[in-house]
């Protein structure tokens, strides 16, 4: 088996046009999904962007709406409590937030972003994958990274 054979891939924000002032569609992450792995680490990719992010954070609950809704979610962690958003010069940048699922968590995990309000905006795509190896930011190729 190959290493990228132990990884397990979920779309968390997919594709879009370009947000300004919003949030894009994200995804519902299920754990149990996960195989009793140790981390949930989203990647987002940022494309031209020409405003900061408003919000970056993941919310977590132990149900949901629906594919794209949390029902009561609560934070797990918010990257403007501790790090600068990504901004308008973070063109082409990638950045990850890892959940450490050996910490107690909820089942369902959710990437939730906002993109500031701009004169055209942002685009942004992420996915995440379950792992059992943690890494740097700078082992795994981010510009930031944040842990929970």
């Amino acid at each position: 088996m190959t290493p990228i054979q132990n990884l397990i891939f979920r779309p968390a924000i997919p594709p879009a046009a370009q947000a300004d002032n919003t949030a894009p569609a994200s995804n519902v992450i299920d754990i149990n999904d996960g195989g009793g792995a140790a981390y949930l680490i989203f990647i987002l990719t940022l494309g031209a962007t020409d405003v900061a992010l408003a919000e970056l954070k993941v919310n977590e609950s132990d149900a949901r709406t629906d594919d794209t809704t949390l029902d009561a979610g609560t934070e797990v962690v918010d990257w403007s409590a501790t790090k600068t958003l990504p901004g308008a010069t973070d063109d082409d940048k990638v950045f990850a937030v890892v959940v450490d699922l050996r910490k107690s968590r909820k089942r369902y995990q959710q990437l939730a972003l906002t993109a500031g309000n701009g004169a055209s905006g942002t685009f942004v795509s992420a996915v995440a994958f379950f792992s059992n190896v943690g890494k740097s930011d700078a082992a795994m190729g981010c510009a930031d990274l944040l842990a929970a």
